[in-house]
């Protein structure tokens, strides 16, 4: 799905990720339902200009951090130009999850075991 299929469904109050870029939904109800804004707000967002849209973000990211488990230790990651992942040759955003720190797709990550193993620990600070 494109981001702009994913910003309507979720001002629709269908919030889906990942997007084609692997984005989760501004306010990450995708995966925290809790977290779904007012229909205005996700309105104001999907009518918005980049520069409000990333002031509304980091708003989310407040949210998210709140909504979190007491101890828990949340990590924002920064946005990486796309390259062929080195799994399934997709042009995408990578990580260096996959066997011997290759760099792969957050579909390839999530499709194996061994690779979301390795980016938990990579988020938790260990190798």
């Amino acid at each position: 799905m494109t981001p702009a299929e994913q910003i309507a469904r979720w001002v629709a109050g269908e919030p889906r990720c990942p997007n084609d870029r692997g984005e989760c939904c501004p306010d990450f109800s995708c995966c925290r339902p809790s977290l779904l804004w007012p229909e205005a707000a996700r309105r104001a967002f999907a009518a918005a200009a980049q520069p409000e849209r990333e002031h509304m973000l980091l708003g989310s990211l407040a949210a998210l951090d709140e909504a979190a488990a007491p101890g828990a230790d949340v990590r924002v990651i920064g946005q990486a130009a796309p390259a062929p992942c080195s799994s399934c040759g997709a042009m995408k955003e990578l990580r260096p999850y996959g066997k011997r720190g290759a760099s792969i797709c957050l579909q390839c990550m999530k499709a194996d075991p061994a690779s979301e193993a390795r980016a938990a620990r990579a988020l938790r600070g260990k190798r």
